[in-house]
């Protein structure tokens, strides 16, 4: 109002002057200020509205209540790039650690290449430094997905959630590597069975460690298969299912069986074999002499060990290598274990061969009773011809006999006309049973979408009938007010009346047959 009487006032009165700006831009900030409440609606439109860049980097914008799927999917592919690059790294690492270890071993006495052989421990260490950073980093993006996901809380850390215990048992086997810093140093024992001294060196016992990597390659391979996507990670979610690497395996398994199992067992082979032989290797070794070895021996122990034989011609005296047996035979038990639940899943019957033994089974039955009804067609023409004779005892005797064999013969038949009509078994009629089922749910589901359409189609004749109602009595009036001002209406309004009513009546007789065929609402039912 105050604006209205500032306008009204006279032209010389409202000259712009510095004070009447300063008053003018005054009174704009406080519109502007004056903010009127929002309704539920809107509260809740811009409290959950999708902001349009991938990541927002502001902690007090307010977020929705569920996940982003661009946030998630970005983190996730950063996640795979991490893990792929550590996958690469621990394959090096592991193949310079064989090279440094056999190298080392065969030269040990010799000394040659010493300043290749300490670069090349240099090259080692630096290159776990990075695989421990890369693993730490990894855990790092996986707990940003889980948050983004809202698997977890936003204020969670690694160390509250049980993440924490799978990065532990990662950099337990991945510290221990051969570095130059231990690389002359010693771990002395007594031969079992004899008193002669033997020794390991430290490094030899890293690598030994080394090849636990084997299981970290294999649960980041299992990362890399098809079913492992962010999109997988959406619908276990969804189900409350837990998504990773062990999911991966239940659906490898299923899928490719016999490819997993020949990787999984050739992983394990190649990891106790050189195991047994890097814990066996030194009891052919002194400080003086060393003598030839072999590696056949240990990978047919390993080998023995795995398949759950065990033959005895050869077993380890050391003590690593009783314990890498010990963890090869409970690896091979698995191994075996998950062999012959493939080989049962595989030799199960498909519906199909079901079919096909039921259809044999019934048409051998179908013969058998031919043959007995042939039978007993037999012996009733013998129990004819022997009638008039029955009074004499040998035909008395025969007569008997003839007797029981009809009635076994007769018996038999019933029971094969009883596992004739078994022969489907209980899977069988279950099967149908629920075919059926299924049939007559999806019936009824239309039969109750047709009622509410009718339901929709009756109300929509109401309304046109009301409005019907309405426009026939306007034109009446119109009509009663044409009579008194002497005017006359076209003879097409007189026919609106008729037209309309036909029109509205074109589905009746469709709803009607619908109301007369409820009654049937199971068109289909099976009965035993």
């Amino acid at each position: 109002m105050q604006f209205d009487v500032q306008i009204n006032q006279p032209v010389e009165d409202r000259k712009l002057t510095l004070n009447n700006e300063q008053e003018f831009e005054n009174n704009q900030k406080q519109i502007a200020t004056k903010v009127l409440p929002l309704t539920k609606r809107q509260l809740n439109n811009k409290k959950f509205k999708r902001t349009t860049t991938i990541i927002d980097d502001d902690d007090h914008a307010i977020k929705g209540p569920f996940e982003d799927s661009r946030v998630t999917r970005m983190t996730f592919e950063k996640c795979r790039i991490i893990e792929l690059t550590r996958f690469w790294l621990i394959v090096a690492s592991a193949i310079l650690n064989i090279l440094e270890y056999e190298y080392s071993f065969s030269t040990y006495l010799t000394r040659n290449m010493e300043n290749e052989l300490t670069i090349l421990l240099y090259l080692i260490f630096s290159m776990t430094i990075i695989i421990i950073f890369l693993t730490i980093i990894s855990y790092q993006i996986d707990l940003e997905y889980r948050k983004s996901s809202r698997t977890i809380s936003q204020k969670a850390s690694l160390m509250q959630t049980n993440l924490i215990w799978g990065l532990l048992i990662e950099l337990i086997i991945i510290i221990p590597t051969s570095n130059p810093f231990t690389r002359d140093q010693y771990v002395v024992f007594s031969q079992r069975g004899s008193s002669e001294t033997r020794f390991y060196t430290i490094n030899e016992i890293f690598t030994y460690i080394m090849f636990f990597r084997l299981y970290l390659l294999l649960n980041i391979g299992f990362k890399f298969q098809s079913y492992y996507s962010n999109r997988i990670g959406r619908v276990c979610r969804l189900y409350q299912t837990r998504f990773g690497t062990h999911l991966m395996l239940k659906l490898c398994i299923r899928q490719f069986p016999f490819s997993t199992l020949s990787w999984l067992f050739i992983v394990g082979l190649i990891q106790y074999t050189y195991q047994l032989e890097i814990a066996e290797r030194p009891l052919l070794r002194t400080f003086d002499v060393i003598n030839t070895y072999n590696i056949s021996k240990s990978l047919w122990v390993t080998m023995i060990t795995i398949a759950t034989v065990g033959y005895g011609d050869f077993f380890p005296y050391t003590d690593l290598g009783r314990i890498s047996m010990t963890l090869g035979l409970f690896y091979g038990v698995t191994i075996t274990s998950l062999f012959t639940a493939i080989l049962y899943n595989m030799l199960q019957p498909i519906s199909g061969e079901n079919k096909s033994w039921a259809l044999l089974d019934k048409t051998s039955i179908k013969k058998s009773m031919k043959r007995a009804s042939s039978n007993i067609f037999f012996y009733f023409y013998q129990l004819k011809n022997k009638r008039k004779v029955a009074k004499r005892p040998d035909v008395q005797e025969n007569l008997n006999d003839i007797v029981f064999n009809l009635e076994s013969h007769l018996s038999d038949v019933g029971i094969m006309r009883r596992m004739y009509r078994d022969v489907d078994g209980e899977e069988f009629m279950e099967m149908v049973n629920r075919k059926f089922g299924d049939s007559n749910h999806s019936f009824k589901d239309l039969i109750l979408y047709l009622q509410k359409m009718m339901e929709q189609h009756k109300l929509i004749l109401n309304n046109l009938e009301k409005n019907q109602d309405l426009q026939s009595f306007k034109l009446k009036s119109s009509q009663a007010k044409n009579l008194q001002n002497g005017q006359f209406s076209s003879p097409q309004s007189y026919q609106y009346n008729l037209n309309t009513e036909e029109k509205l009546s074109k589905d009746d007789n469709f709803f009607e047959n619908l109301e007369e065929s409820n009654r049937d609402s199971c068109l289909m039912s099976f009965h035993d």
